[in-house]
């Protein structure tokens, strides 16, 4: 089953306010690896200057896989 961008979103942006305790959080970028099957969602979750963070989503499951 193939996912909706909107959905994964969803899903990375859930995990990091919940898992990683981010109360700010924007959307930088948004890239999908059709090879492996993952998409690669960056959020700034910095108040006074950037702080990158990349929540990696298993196409299909929404299942997170990675979090840097």
């Amino acid at each position: 089953m193939e996912s909706t961008t909107e959905w994964i979103v969803d899903q990375a942006k859930e995990f990091i306010e919940r898992k990683g305790g981010y109360s700010f959080v924007q959307l930088e970028k948004v890239k999908e690896d059709e090879k492996k099957g993952v998409w690669k969602v960056t959020f700034d979750v910095g108040v006074l200057k950037e702080d990158l963070r990349t929540v990696a989503v298993e196409d299909g499951t929404g299942e997170v896989v990675g979090f840097d």
